[in-house]
């Protein structure tokens, strides 16, 4: 409905009044920004994507140009979550474990004569505790054809990288299950001759430096 004043003043129209604002935006955006906010971390989440951490900072931006909502305060070095961030992000885990629901629903309701299951595990697992075991899998279940990868990197199960991901630590995304399956130990390795010309007061060892550590934790 259109009002026309008779002065001659501009018109108005009330429909416009009470038309709700439309938005529009990008769920593949959303995608990024709910593992950003998982892992707090623009190079983490890019391992877990596969692409670079500038692709993740360039994807936040568009959403948050999409919604008119500033989602993250940008430090050097550093993004935090503002609180609109945090409520989108609970939203957007909803969203994502429904998605994820409905493919493992699609998946169920096939009829697949061959199936395909891919690992990911760090190479030394892979060869010293998976390929050893592959012979007597495939005597058992020869309709399943397996696929290993040997990858330190993280493997994003809702991409669907991998069916099943072996790791040192625990899995940032949601809506997936883990389980502790075994212990690793550790060691610290050396030469007998740096042993006998050092104290231990001296000892130095090679670990990440400390640009290496302030990325892992902040990028």
């Amino acid at each position: 409905m259109t009002m026309t004043p008779l002065d001659g003043s501009v018109s108005l129209d009330v429909n416009n009044l009470f038309r709700k604002p439309k938005v529009c935006f990008d769920w593949e955006d959303l995608h990024y920004f709910v593992m950003f906010s998982a892992i707090r971390s623009l190079s983490g989440a890019a391992k877990v994507l596969g692409v670079e951490h500038a692709t993740v900072s360039r994807r936040i931006a568009s959403l948050e140009k999409s919604l008119n909502v500033k989602l993250v305060d940008r430090r050097k070095r550093l993004y935090e979550l503002t609180d609109e961030g945090r409520r989108l992000a609970a939203i957007g885990r909803q969203i994502e474990a429904q998605t994820q629901a409905i493919g493992r629903l699609a998946v169920a309701a096939q009829v697949v004569q061959g199936v395909e299951v891919t690992i990911s595990a760090p190479p030394s697992v892979a060869v010293e505790k998976l390929v050893p075991q592959l012979g007597a899998f495939r005597a058992m279940h020869p309709g399943i054809v397996l696929r290993l990868l040997g990858d330190h990197q993280y493997s994003s199960l809702s991409s669907c990288q991998s069916d099943l991901c072996i790791r040192f630590s625990r899995p940032v995304e949601s809506g997936i299950v883990a389980r502790r399956n075994g212990t690793a130990s550790f060691s610290f390795y050396c030469a007998r001759f740096y042993l006998e010309e050092r104290h231990p007061e001296h000892y130095e060892f090679i670990a990440y430096d400390n640009e290496l550590m302030s990325d892992s934790q902040n990028g």
